[in-house]
């Protein structure tokens, strides 16, 4: 018995690997490719390029290609090996369909487990470097504009700011308010506001000051005006990907700062988060339907297995993009959303398991 499970896993864990390596190769080939006029401009060394860039580069196309390719290397070596009538003797020394069904999950739970701190640990740090690389070497992208921020700064404190320049460091219609038991008591209007980086504090120009009383309201204008807040300009700057170079506690960290300041992209943030596991965990579910198709003799041969199976793995993988744009484009919770193709892919994968082995 313990042959047999050596023999599974071995055919397992080899075409995985094997087919894994070459994507990532071909995928290598293809960015230096492109990348080429880049690094020739950018003087760096050869060292430089495989072990700063590269190998920064593979942990992340490795946890992109698991799933799809933990898929077809499985239901290429099953089918071949039905073909074969290799299950045929196996079953007949006794061993049931079960047991190899469970030599498929362990297998599968084993490589989930890997993409699972990969994503969560090592791709996250091997981004920073990767991008720290791209920063020094490459041409510098021209940072854009971030416009029509809501951050909520404190329990009292909200600002607004319509647009703001980080090259300049400036923020354009700059609004303040204080806010306590729901009542406003304080607002500020300022057509800018600028930070002074040796001071640490803001100076807002051009500006509408407005004190509320319980029955009158008292207005200034003011042209000038130095204030300390708990707000920085990193904090308006445009982070569209600064999350995804996070680890788990830093994630957990940063969500619970953006919750506090009542940021708009927490859907974002948490969509990342779950992420992390729920699609590693997609090895899992295609690894399981790969096996119960690829152990099923069909008109077509082994042909026909990886037809049927490329067609189930793509509308999965559709499922789980409409899944999550779902997410991105409705109220949709982001912990359902990015879960719920697994959650059917599961009962899908169970049903046919036992359908499979009535």
């Amino acid at each position: 018995m313990k042959l047999i499970n050596t023999y599974i896993f071995k055919k397992y864990f080899s075409s995985f690997l094997l087919t894994l390596m070459l994507m990532i190769f071909i995928c290598v080939i293809f960015d230096f490719s492109e990348k080429i006029d880049d690094f020739v401009d950018s003087n760096a060394t050869t060292k430089d390029i495989l072990f700063k860039y590269y190998l920064n580069f593979i942990p992340y196309l490795a946890n992109l290609f698991s799933p799809l390719f933990a898929f077809i290397s499985t239901i290429y070596f099953t089918s071949k090996m039905t073909y074969n009538n290799e299950f045929v003797g196996i079953l007949n020394s006794g061993y049931s369909y079960k047991k190899i069904l469970l030599n498929y999950f362990i297998c599968s739970f084993i490589i989930f487990t890997c993409n699972c701190y990969l994503s969560n640990f090592i791709i996250p740090n091997a981004s920073k470097k990767r991008i720290s690389f791209e920063k020094e070497h490459f041409k510098k992208k021209k940072i854009k504009f971030a416009k029509h921020k809501h951050i909520k700064i404190d329990s009292e404190n909200y600002v607004y700011v319509s647009m703001f320049d980080a090259n300049k460091q400036k923020g354009f219609n700059f609004t303040l308010e204080q806010i306590k038991d729901n009542i406003m008591y304080y607002k500020i209007e300022c057509l800018q506001a600028k930070w002074l980086n040796e001071e640490k504090k803001w100076q807002l120009i051009n500006c509408n000051e407005r004190y509320f009383y319980s029955e009158n309201e008292k207005i200034s204008k003011i042209n000038k005006k130095d204030t300390t807040i708990n707000l920085k300009p990193d904090d308006l700057k445009i982070k569209t990907n600064d999350f995804e170079m996070m680890d788990y506690y830093e994630l957990n960290n940063f969500i619970s700062k953006e919750s506090e300041k009542g940021s708009d992209k927490l859907d974002y943030f948490y969509l990342e988060k779950h992420k992390r596991i729920s699609f590693p965990f997609s090895i899992i579910i295609l690894s399981m339907l790969a096996s119960i198709i690829g152990t099923k003799k069909i008109k077509g041969g082994t042909g026909l297995h990886l037809g049927i199976g490329i067609v189930s793995c793509f509308a999965y993988i559709l499922f789980m993009q409409f899944s999550t744009s779902f997410v991105i484009n409705s109220n949709l919770n982001p912990l359902l959303g990015v879960w719920l193709p697994n959650i059917i892919f599961t009962f899908f994968v169970i049903y046919l398991t036992r359908f499979t082995t009535k």
